[in-house]
C-alpha cells in the first residue's frame, strides 16, 4: 500500500465515524490537500485506563471503527507515553489494534528515542510519522541551531514536523517565532512542515504570513473546535474552519478587511462612529447573510461590549465563549474583545 503524505488540514478530536464523515463532505473537491483525521491516543487509554480528557481520548477498541477508508483523508493516531524507551512495541501493538486504515502517527513526545523510531519505520515503512514540536522540545533545543541539528537526527525516519505550542489548550499561534522554526528546517526537501497552536474558525488570520512563504503548510486544529460544556467537538465550528483554511492555504484572501490589532481602547459607539452596522467588516460571505441565527456584534446593546466592562463580562458570563467565537469571526478592532 502506497503511503499517504500531506499537506492536510487537520482537525484533531474525532471520537466517532459520524463525525468523520461530516467533516469529508466539507473538504473541496479540487483540493490538493487531505484532511487530517486526528485521534487522541495514550499510554494510558493504551492500557485499558481513562484519559483526564474522556471526551477526546476514545477507548482503543472503537478507534479502527473512527477512520474511514478515504483517499481525501490522513488517518493519524496523536500519541504520547509515560514509557518511552518501549515506544516502538507501543505503536507496533497500536498499528495492529486500530485496523487497516490507519495512515501512521503523529507523536506527542518530546524528541522520542531515535532508535525506537528507527525500529518502527524499519518494521511500517509505509506508515507517515510526524513529529510534534511542542514547548518541552523547544525548550530543550534551546537555539535555532540546535533544533536544526535534532530534526536533521530524524531524518528520514519521520515524514513531517508539526510546531505546536498551544497542545491543544487553544492558545493562539506566534506566528513571528513559527517562521524562525519553520525556517530553520525548511532546507530538508522531503520533510513536510505543518504548525498547530489555537487555530480555528476565528483565528485563521494568524496564518497571513506565513502561507505566502510556506505554500506547502500544513496546520491543525483541536482546542477551538470544541463545545464548552459538553466538551465535544463542534460540527459547525469545524464546518466554518475547513469552509475556510482550503482556499486560504491555498493563497486565496478571505473578503472583508483583514484583522489589525488596536492597542488603544476602542469603545461601541466609537465603533458605529468608524464602522456603521459592521456589514462592511465581516471576513466572510456567510457571516453577511441575514439569518435568524445570527446577529452581528455591532447590534448588542452598548454595555454588553463595552470598553468599561467588557472583559469582566465576558469571563464571567455562561456563554462567554460563543460570543467569543462570534465576535472574533468579525474583524472587530476593540481592545476589550475576549481572547482568552
Amino acid at each position: 500500500m502506497a503511503k499517504k503524505v500531506g499537506p492536510y488540514v487537520g482537525v484533531t478530536g474525532f471520537m466517532s465515524s459520524t463525525e468523520v464523515n461530516k467533516a469529508i463532505t466539507m473538504i473541496p473537491r479540487k483540493s490538493k490537500r487531505r484532511l487530517m483525521v486526528g485521534v487522541l491516543m495514550s499510554s494510558k487509554t493504551l492500557a485499558g485506563q481513562e484519559n483526564k480528557w474522556p471526551c477526546r481520548y476514545p477507548k482503543k477498541e472503537v478507534i479502527a471503527d473512527i477512520f474511514i477508508n478515504n483517499p481525501r483523508t490522513l488517518n493519524l493516531i496523536h500519541y504520547s507515553t509515560d514509557q518511552p524507551e518501549t515506544l516502538s512495541a507501543q505503536l507496533m501493538e497500536i498499528t495492529e489494534s486500530a485496523g487497516p486504515h490507519l495512515d501512521g502517527f503523529q507523536l506527542n513526545i518530546a524528541w522520542p528515542l531515535i532508535s525506537q523510531v528507527r525500529a518502527y519505520r524499519k518494521a511500517n515503512p509505509e506508515k507517515f510519522l510526524l513529529l510534534q514540536i511542542g514547548e518541552r522540545a523547544m525548550a530543550q533545543a534551546g537555539s535555532m541551531e540546535l533544533f536544526s541539528k535534532l530534526v536533521d537526527l530524524y531524518l528520514p525516519m519521520i515524514d513531517a514536523i508539526l510546531i505546536d505550542q498551544s497542545g491543544g489548550k487553544g492558545e493562539p499561534l506566534n506566528a513571528l517565532k513559527v517562521t524562525e522554526y519553520l525556517r530553520a528546517v525548511c532546507d530538508y526537501p522531503t520533510l513536510g512542515l505543518g504548525v498547530a497552536g489555537g487555530l480555528g474558525p476565528d483565528t485563521l488570520h494568524l496564518l497571513d504570513k506565513l502561507v505566502p512563504e510556506f505554500p506547502n503548510l500544513s496546520i491543525d486544529a483541536e482546542g477551538r473546535l470544541r463545545t464548552l460544556r459538553p466538551d465535544a467537538l463542534s460540527i459547525e465550528a469545524m464546518r466554518i474552519y475547513l469552509d475556510d483554511a482550503f482556499p486560504i492555504l491555498t493563497g486565496k484572501e478571505m473578503p472583508g478587511l483583514k484583522f489589525r490589532k488596536v492597542c488603544v481602547p476602542y469603545g461601541y459607539e466609537e465603533h458605529l462612529q468608524h464602522y456603521g452596522s459592521g456589514d462592511n467588516m465581516l471576513r466572510t460571505p456567510r457571516l453577511s447573510r441575514s439569518t435568524t441565527s445570527w446577529r452581528c456584534p455591532c447590534d448588542w446593546r452598548p454595555s454588553i461590549i463595552s470598553a468599561s466592562r467588557g472583559r469582566k463580562w465576558f469571563r464571567s458570563h455562561p456563554s462567554h465563549r460563543w460570543i467569543r467565537w462570534t465576535l472574533d469571526r468579525c474583524s472587530l478592532p476593540h481592545s476589550n474583545r475576549a481572547s482568552n
